[in-house]
């Protein structure tokens, strides 16, 4: 009986101990129930602020024409902080929204539609646009249907009339056309990448560098195709010619904590140096000497691929190599002189003058004295230490001239540069220069930005175009000065870029495709838009150029409307 009593006591609390225990589960279980859905609320909360975020920064966007800039703001939702910002890298615009409750954040990042991005006249700077009256603006391309905004800048365009400013659609010979035609105020972190496929200015040197044979540039820009060096890889590769002053930079800036226009004006970065080339000379066998005044490259010496010269005299140089030449002249005195040489590089310490040089056989000259260019010349690298000067009327065509110096013509009207490309501190034109195509690079720094008369500032006198619909010049000048000079109406066709404080001085110029300029964030300055100021966006320029220059940005026209719906494109989303 006491057994019994016994096993139904020890019954009795075991299940009371498993009740106790189911008890305490279901306890835990209703415990994490409650906090989930607890958790579960405040996640829909925080994820719906952060969509609220997500949704104004494009919606922004939209109310701005679709213009992505760099900015951002706070708000509270319900308690829940959200912190918006939106930032473009080329024709990309990334959104972040960030909510926050407590030691809860949900995070929201995407990105917009690729609209350009910069309208026919771009400034950033701290610049205020004035207009006077009489100019014409205009961000409408109607045969190509498509269109961007006439004018944006980083601060106030003052002096507009009611009646000036016009969506696409309008005609008249003056006044503010695009869509929209103006937008003031922009807070624009760098130019750079919506203008070219670069990150920045410091990218974009770079790629200058690199840059061995293209389409739009035969004779290589940085690096000469006709050279070939070994790397530290023990592999071949054209040899870089320049290097360009990038200051401390060793990769792009972050646009949100240093304004690269900034240190590019104050630190006087963009200008290069010519890279010297005494380390890649080899060896040459007296078999390969040569002693006479003229040297044929179609006769002399066939076996030999180096060529070293030896004479003091004037040695004239001709014909055309079967195979690639490399001539050395180490001697200073008198001078190499050109006549209808091709396949060949030249290297030397002696001034060079370039007779003639019509045939189409490629020729690289090197020199640490001036280059004269006395006649018709095509398919030639000119790296020189000294100026270039261009003595002749006839056509200079699909060459690269490289010097620290100047590049001049103050003898010969109705000289012709087609599909040139230039690395110089200036040009000085004081004859009548037409320009057709090709790339420009100058890095002149003027101690005023607007001094035309400064030794380092750049001048085209000109009757003609400065490049041409069908070929259009890109034109980038750094901290610079330029002056044209016409006795009539000019026409500049192609992409005007402009990094660091910039100048043209000008009468009655008429620009065909965009003018973009890259300056300081701190710059003041004053555009006054008056009477012979003109510029017309045309769509197929910028692709023209890109054709040619794989590094120019390829103009994009969005036609599409821009709805917030259309917008979003994508969405990532992360929590914690």
């Amino acid at each position: 009986m006491k057994k019994e009593k016994s096993y139904i006591l020890l019954t009795v609390l075991i299940f009371s101990a498993i009740i106790a225990l189911i008890g305490a589960g279901l306890a835990l279980i209703n415990k994490q129930g409650f906090l989930a859905t607890r958790a579960n609320v405040r996640f829909n909360k925080l994820q719906k602020a952060a969509h609220y975020g997500l949704i104004e920064a494009i919606k922004y966007i939209v109310d701005r024409g679709g213009v992505c800039e760099a900015g951002s703001f706070n708000t509270n939702l319900d308690g829940v902080s959200v912190h918006a910002s939106t930032v473009r890298r080329g024709l990309v615009c990334s959104i972040r929204s960030e909510a926050t409750l407590g030691n809860a954040k949900i995070v929201l990042v995407g990105a917009t539609q690729g609209f350009y991005g910069i309208g026919t006249f771009t400034v950033k700077a701290d610049e205020e646009v004035q207009w006077l009256g009489g100019a014409y603006v205009s961000g409408c391309d109607l045969a190509n249907d498509c269109s961007i905004p006439a004018i944006i800048v980083s601060g106030p365009i003052n002096g507009v009339p009611e009646g000036v400013a016009h969506n696409c659609g309008g005609a008249g010979a003056v006044g503010i056309y695009g869509n929209p035609p103006l937008l003031p105020n922009v807070n624009f972190y760098d130019l750079v990448p919506l203008t070219f496929n670069a990150e920045c200015f410091y990218d974009l040197l770079s790629i200058f560098e690199e840059q061995g044979n293209y389409t739009g540039y035969p004779m290589g820009l940085g690096r000469n195709p006709l050279w070939l060096v070994e790397n530290e890889e023990e592999e071949m590769e054209p040899r870089q010619d320049i290097i360009f002053d990038k200051g401390n930079f060793t990769s792009c800036p972050n646009p949100l904590n240093v304004d690269e226009p900034d240190v590019v004006w104050e630190d006087q970065l963009g200008d290069f140096s010519i890279i010297p080339w005494d380390t890649d000379i080899p060896s040459i066998p007296s078999t390969c000497e040569w002693n006479n005044n003229t040297l044929n490259l179609s006769t002399d010496l066939l076996d030999c691929e180096w060529i070293k010269v030896n004479n003091t005299n004037d040695i004239t140089i001709n014909g055309i190599a079967p195979s690639l030449k490399f001539i050395y002249v180490p001697n200073i005195n008198n001078k190499v002189i050109i006549d209808d040489a091709g396949n060949a590089t030249v290297i030397t310490n002696r001034n060079i003058t370039i007779n003639t040089k019509p045939n189409p056989a490629p020729l690289a000259l090197y020199t640490t004295q001036s280059v004269t260019i006395n006649g018709l010349t095509t398919m030639t690298r000119i790296v020189s230490q000294g100026d270039i000067n261009l003595n002749t009327s006839s056509t200079i065509s699909h060459s690269t001239l490289i010097t620290p110096n100047s590049i001049i013509n103050t003898t010969h009207n109705n000289l012709v540069l087609e599909e040139l490309n230039v690395f110089a501190r200036r040009i000085y034109f004081t004859r009548y220069t037409t320009i057709r195509g090709g790339m420009f690079y100058l890095f002149g720094y003027v101690e005023s930005i607007c001094n035309s008369g400064d030794p380092d500032a750049s001048r085209i006198d000109t009757s003609a175009d400065i490049g041409t619909l069908d070929n259009p010049v890109l034109f980038i000048m750094v901290n610079s000065c330029l002056r044209v000079v016409n006795p009539n109406p000019i026409y500049f066709n192609g992409i005007f870029f402009a990094e660091g404080p910039t100048c043209i001085v000008y009468w009655n110029i008429r620009f065909t495709g965009i003018s973009i300029w890259n300056e300081p964030n701190d710059f003041t300055n004053v555009d006054q838009l008056g009477s012979g100021f003109y510029i017309q966006f045309d769509y197929g320029i910028i692709n023209a150029l890109n054709s040619k220059y794989w590094f120019v940005r390829r103009f994009e026209c969005i036609k599409d409307d821009p709805q917030t719906y259309l917008q979003a494109i994508q969405t990532l989303h992360s929590s914690y």
